[in-house]
């Protein structure tokens, strides 16, 4: 319980406290709105708030109600209780309000936007029965734990996961049962949309359109909530039949959820391509996986354009990489030193994370004078963007210059 004063209670205590607090006022709202709506006198009302007078609700009504009639009763009821925001014929006793939801609800004196009907006294209204349902919500969860972060700055935290879907309550029971059960095997968050995309491919496209993740992370003792919200547009729902796969390749499993989430979220995962390249520059990784991200990048944004042949796209890409390994060949040929390399690469990558195209272009130039060769039509697109666009053009040239497994990365390049 929320109340810190209850932490000491034993196992009877805390059954008691649960009655108390949560079972003991629906029993009593749902009665009291039955004997009103049946009742014939006054009478039958005030015995009951009588009987229950521990109750403190009744106690307040009964004050209020003491020289009211039948008729003032049920018009007090009508002008001055709110309806439940969730079920909308209970009457609402309680407020959604930080002192009965702490991971959700917010403090009423500072929820200056979330206030009913502009009174800035009164949040969101609920109703005993909406306060017991909602406190069992977390039941329909999926609980794991997630790294938030990139590199050094990754946070292991505990969170609750939910599938939503305008689908029948057992199709979205079975939706969270698959999702769960995907959880348990550690499966990365690719096969999760992937697997749970394709369990839906017989449904109609405005099901698939609808579906969407939620997430949420508490620290009660902070009072501090990370809630996430991953939506499942059309163009993402075919992609993700059709390449979630690719995305097996994007290595270290971090740098691949950070991207599949900004995906789902609406964004760019541009960001999670540059901390993934700086990453491969600095510790000598393997940059197949950053070709891979910067490919199934473009593939989403051509998706997302309506293109769903990716064959001529691909190929664009594929030869900004090849481009990317000639040319370190070349410099390591003409100096012996692979240092220039990731001096030139740290370059082009500050000037792409910055958007200069023009001092990318000027790097680029130079290295291509250097080393004697003629420089690629194809790099027209970082200035008029015409096939492919200026992240897309720097970010896959910057990880073929940063390859040095030909032979093993070539294999998968094709994936």
């Amino acid at each position: 319980f929320l109340n810190v004063s209850k932490n000491n209670l034993d196992f009877e205590g805390h059954v008691e406290e649960f009655y108390n607090s949560y079972i003991f006022p629906v029993v009593n709202d749902l009665y009291l709105e039955s004997v009103i709506n049946d009742s014939h006198s006054m009478e039958e009302i005030s015995s009951l708030l009588g009987k229950q007078s521990e109750y403190q609700l009744f106690r307040q009504l009964k004050r209020a109600w003491k020289k009211k009639t039948l008729e003032e009763v049920r018009e007090y009821i009508k002008t001055e209780i709110n309806k439940c925001l969730l079920f909308n014929e209970r009457l609402a006793f309680y407020n959604f309000e930080e002192m009965v939801f702490s991971p959700i609800g917010v403090a009423k004196d500072k929820a200056f936007n979330f206030s009913w009907y502009f009174n800035g006294e009164q949040p969101r209204p609920l109703s005993s029965l909406a306060k017991l349902v909602l406190l069992f919500a977390p039941i329909g969860s999926t609980i794991y734990y997630k790294n938030e972060g990139i590199n050094e700055q990754t946070e292991r935290r505990l969170y609750a996961g939910f599938v939503q879907t305008d689908a029948t309550f057992a199709e979205v029971l079975q939706k969270n049962n698959h999702f769960r059960e995907l959880k348990k095997k550690r499966e990365p968050f690719n096969k999760i949309v992937s697997q749970l995309v394709q369990s839906v491919k017989k449904e109609s496209e405005y099901t698939v359109d609808h579906l969407f993740f939620l997430e949420f992370f508490s620290d009660y003792d902070s009072k501090k909530t990370h809630l996430h919200y991953y939506h499942l547009p059309m163009y993402l729902a075919y992609y993700f039949k059709q390449y979630a796969d690719r995305l097996d390749y994007i290595k270290p499993y971090d740098y691949r959820e950070q991207f599949v989430q900004s995906v789902l979220r609406g964004a760019d995962p541009i960001h999670v391509i540059y901390h993934y390249l700086r990453d491969c520059i600095k510790n000598e990784r393997s940059t197949n996986g950053p070709y891979i991200a910067v490919r199934e990048r473009n593939r989403i944004l051509q998706f997302k354009k309506g293109v769903r042949d990716m064959a001529t796209t691909d190929k664009r890409v594929t030869a900004l990489f090849m481009q990317g390994r000639e040319i370190r060949d070349a410099i390591i040929r003409s100096s012996g030193s692979e240092k220039k390399v990731t001096s030139i690469a740290y370059r082009l990558l500050n000037a792409a994370k910055a958007g200069n195209r023009k001092s990318f272009m000027d790097t680029l130039m130079r290295i291509y004078m250097s080393t004697d060769r003629p420089m690629s039509p194809i790099f027209l697109n970082a200035l008029h963007e015409r096939d492919l666009d200026f992240a897309t053009v720097a970010n896959a040239f910057i990880a073929g210059l940063l390859a040095n497994q030909y032979k093993e990365e070539q294999e998968e390049v094709q994936a």
